[in-house]
Order: structure tokens, then sequence, then C-alpha cells
């Protein structure tokens, strides 16, 4: 009986042994299963690499603030980083870059362009949201920025190589989509299909309605796509229209289904949940509308807007108001009800970003880098449960945008320097 009991615990402790190595085994496999499994924390940001522009190493520019470029917006491949940069000269005179980078040398493997573009006060952020990558088919999707007095162009790009696949050349400023697979493109009052892999033309068609072409740092006037449904906010009317991408081949003399009259000029890009879509104006932090009934579901009048996008969170909205306090915000998505706030007294700098439960913010202080005053700039982690801080961290300079990927944060900054971070443990 002994010798029995013997055995069935040497194969209890056996199967409890090769169960644990089982499981180290599939999480060394599978990491991120323990970001699934466990609460995941983001640690402090600990400096990893310093990457600067190779444009900016030309001794002319080094030395010279307002020609220096940054990165405005970029994409991480891998080991390679696609990237549009600018300069900081304000009312004129800017130059714009479009390149890839080898993250591990640091050297620049192509560049295109520069060109030369001009724009008011720091509208030109606007123009670098049209950045797209396709990594099957190794292909970036991009818009020349220059003055609206100058032709530009619509390009797809070998992302391996620079090489220019097709152009089409843009009447205005336009703005690329994806919805799905499908490509398309605004140019003025043209509302275009691609096919992504020849530049040819599926269809095409003229709105019979102007939108509004400010460019300041969000989609604000600008048509853009969210769940098949093609968005336009005109100025004459002070009104949001919007257009269901599969009616507008049956009824192109008039394809605007619903009008929605905001009576105020919106700010923010809009977020579209469950029906009902959010979005800040120049004197509401936040407003809820029901697309199925087409009224306000509610707003937050308490602040302004700010020209970022909301974040939907489980049951909320978090925004951020730009007037009062500059404070972040959550309220219950469906009656607006606070959830919690914190009051910051710095501008948002760039768009948030979610990523495992964790919220990441860029906040400054508003001194002009002209003046050679070096901005006071944090990245915050946030819960977004609860509202509390995790970690405040001071950045090099003004954040201009960041993105979290591999356990790793990726900040460009205003001084022309792409900083990557270690945020795990």
């Amino acid at each position: 009986m002994g010798d029995a009991n013997m055995v069935i615990n040497f194969k209890k402790r056996a199967l409890y042994i090769i169960s644990i190595m089982l499981v180290l085994l599939l999480i060394i496999v599978h990491p991120d299963l323990l970001k699934i499994y466990c609460k995941y924390t983001y640690y402090e940001p600990v400096l990893i690499k310093k990457i600067s522009i190779p444009y900016n190493k030309n001794k002319s520019i080094e030395k010279v603030f307002a020609e220096r470029h940054h990165i405005c917006s970029f994409i991480v491949d891998n080991d390679k980083i696609y990237a549009i940069s600018c300069t900081q000269r304000l009312g004129g005179g800017n130059r714009s870059l479009l390149f890839a980078l080898d993250m591990n040398s640091g050297k620049e493997i192509w560049r295109m362009w520069p060109t030369r573009i001009r724009f008011k006060g720091v509208d030109y952020i606007n123009y670098f949201s049209n950045l797209y990558f396709d990594k099957m088919n190794d292909r970036l999707f991009v818009l020349e920025p220059k003055p609206k007095e100058k032709p530009s162009y619509f390009y797809s790009i070998k992302a391996s190589t620079g090489e220019i696949i097709w152009k089409y050349p843009l009447s205005y400023n336009g703005k690329i989509f994806f919805d799905g697979d499908k490509l398309y493109l605004t140019d003025g009052s043209n509302f275009i299909k691609f096919d992504p892999d020849t530049g040819g033309i599926y269809e095409a068609y003229q709105m019979p309605f102007q939108s509004y072409r400010i460019y300041s740092l969000s989609n604000y006037g600008r048509p853009f796509i969210i769940d098949g449904k093609l968005f336009a906010y005109c100025e004459e009317e002070q009104e949001l229209l919007i257009v269901n991408l599969d009616d507008i081949s049956m009824n192109p003399i008039d394809p605007v289904t619903l009008r929605i009259k905001i009576n105020e000029y919106i700010l923010s890009s809009l977020v579209l949940d469950d029906n009902i879509l959010y979005f800040s104006t120049t004197d509401k932090a936040m407003i809820a509308w029901d697309l199925s009934k087409n009224k306000k579901l509610w707003e937050y009048t308490e602040g302004g807007g700010t020209y970022y996008s909301p974040i939907i969170y489980k049951n909320s909205v978090i925004f951020y108001d730009e007037r009062y306090g500059r404070s972040l915000i959550a309220a219950d998505k469906k009656t607006g009800e606070i959830k919690w706030d914190i009051e910051f007294n710095l501008d948002l700098s760039t768009s948030m970003v979610i990523e495992d439960q964790t919220l990441f913010i860029a906040i400054t202080d508003d001194k002009n880098p002209l003046a050679n005053l070096k901005e006071t700039s944090y990245i915050c982690a946030i819960n977004p449960n609860n509202g509390k801080v995790i970690w405040k961290f001071k950045a090099e300079d003004e954040v201009i945008s960041f993105k979290i990927l591999n356990d790793k944060l990726y900040c460009s900054c205003i001084d022309g320097y792409l900083y990557i971070y270690r945020i795990s443990n």
C-alpha cells in the first residue's frame, strides 16, 4: 500500500511540474498572455535611445532652431521608422520631409522632398495626419503638403526603397482614408475611390456641398470616414453632413442621408460609438449626439473644446477641457455624468492613447519655442477607471507625437529628436 501511495504522489508531482513547465513555455512563446490574464503595469520611462533626424546634422542648419526639423507623424515597423517632418518657422518658409530611418544605426534609408510649405500659426500639424502604411504590400500612402496655390500629389511609395509607384495630382490639399481595404481621397468637393495597387479610379463624385476648408490641428473642416459613413462639416450652415458610402452611387445628386445642425464650430475629430457621435466645439468640451434620433444626448458646457479626439473606454468617454483648469475628464458616455477629473493647468499637446488599460497623455506649457524658451512638457500614465495618475514623466521638450509599441514609448519632440524609452519592468 505504501509503495502504491508513493507512485501516486510521484505522478501528481510530475503532472504538477509538467503543468508549470507548459505554462512557462506558453508564456515564453506568447508573452502577451501576461497582459490578458494579469494586471499589466507600465513603468516610468527609462531612456534607451535618442535618434536625430539626419537632415538636421547639416552644419548650416544644426544650430538654427527655426531650420531644424521635428517629426510630426511617424510609423514604426520592426527596425525602421517612416516619418514626415517639418521645420518650426511660423508664418512661412517651412520645409517638409518624408523619410525612412534605420532605427538601430539612426541612418537615413531614403528621403523625399524637401518641399516648401506656408502655414499660419501651428496649422501645419493637420497636413501630417495623411500617412498610411500597408505592411503586407510594402507601401506608404501619403499626401505631399504644399501651399494651396501650388500643385501637390497623392503618392503611393515603396516603403523599403522610397520609389514612387504612382501619384495623383491634387486640386486642393486633400485628405486620404482607408475604410477596410478601400482607399478614398477627398480633394476639395471631389470624393474619389482608388485602386491602391495601380492608382486607378474606381468611382469619383462631386459632392453637392462645399466643406469648410480651414487647416488646423484636427480634421476640422475636412470630410472623413467612420464606419462606412462620410462626414463633412459646412461652415456656412454650421451643420454636419453624413453620407452612407454604400448609397452614394445610388443617389449622387443629393447623397446626404443626415444633417446635424450644430450651430457651433467643431474642433475635434469625431468618435462614433453605439450610434452616438462624440466631439468638441469652440464653446463645449464635449457633445454627445444620438444619430438614431438626430438629437443632442448631452453636453459638457463648463469648459472649452480641444483639437484632439475624445477616447471611448468601457462605459466612459474621456476628453480634455482646454479652458477652465485645463483638465482631463471622464464622463458616462450615455448620461454625461462626470466620473472623475484631473486638473493639470497645462495644454494637451497631441492625441491621447489607450494601451493595455492605461491612458497616456502629453501635456505642455505654452511658451513660444522661437523665443528660445524651452517647453516644460510631461507624459502621464493614468488609470482610466479612476483617474489616478500612475506616473508623470518630464519629457526632454514639447511632445509633438508619441506611440506605445512593444513596451516602448516612442516620443517625437520639437527639439528635433525621437526619444525611445523602455516602459516595462
